[in-house]
């Protein structure tokens, strides 16, 4: 399974392709040819500038690049909330007396596909404005994985209403969720198996160290990145069957 585009790449209509498993594949491109050409010298084509750019973040490519405008803004919204409630557990864990996160993202579910007036929507969101309140503390710690999954919640919820507002501003939340999800998943792991999230230091400025962050970190923020994008393409082709949304199957 996989998500086909077609972008403008040096002014050539070109077919872009993401496949389930996270790859960016260029069907009718030689992307080799570009890299090496490259590393001769030769300037870097559109092609190449989205292949870095995914390869730094593909999950932020898919949103900014791709999918823009070709999929509508509610499915991406839904997409928010799917990513959302992957590291809600997270949350729950540290505050298991605490379901305010899940009743906000199943209302923002509801909210999309009309159940949910959008005046008890809001109200709702009113009434749990305090989930999106940030984090004070700069030192990591137990519960800075549970922080981050609540805002990535609050976040789903903010994409949701803006969903029938803005294209735009519900693509950047959904980045915004994303890169929290992605950061509390990881955050999380390194805490839950007493595993450093500094890495080596890369410089001193004002009397502080600066760290480059960990490979363990690293490789739990990549773990968390790769199921969103396989839940990104398992969401998007479930909506183009005209499946309900309630009928979207897990993504393992």
């Amino acid at each position: 399974m996989s998500l086909v585009f077609e972008k403008e790449l040096n002014d050539k209509p070109v077919q872009v392709e993401v496949t389930r498993e996270g790859d960016l594949v260029f069907p009718d491109h030689d992307i080799a040819h570009d890299l090496a050409a490259c590393e001769f010298g030769y300037p870097k084509t559109d092609a190449v500038y989205l292949y870095e750019s995914w390869k730094d973040d593909p999950v932020g490519a898919l949103l900014v690049q791709l999918s823009r405008n070709n999929i509508d803004e509610k499915t991406i919204a839904l997409i928010a909330i799917e990513w959302a409630k992957h590291v809600l557990p997270i949350f729950e864990r540290m505050n298991p007396k605490s379901r305010r996160p899940r009743i906000l993202l199943d209302a923002s579910k509801s909210f999309l596909d009309g159940t949910m007036s959008h005046f008890s929507f809001k109200h709702l969101r009113t009434r749990l404005k305090d989930l999106g309140a940030g984090y004070g503390s700069r030192n990591i710690g137990p519960q800075t994985g549970s922080v981050l999954a609540r805002l990535a919640s609050h976040g789903a919820s903010k994409a949701a209403i803006l969903a029938s507002k803005s294209a735009t501003a519900t693509f950047d939340i959904a980045h915004g969720v994303a890169n929290l999800s992605r950061n509390a998943a990881g955050y999380d792991f390194c805490v839950s198996n007493n595993v450093s999230t500094a890495g080596s230091i890369i410089s001193r400025l004002g009397g502080a160290f600066l760290f480059d962050i960990s490979q363990a970190l690293k490789d739990a923020e990549k773990r968390e990145s790769d199921w969103q994008i396989r839940r990104f393409v398992d969401v998007v082709e479930a909506v183009s069957q005209g499946l309900d949304w309630p009928d979207i199957a897990v993504t393992p």
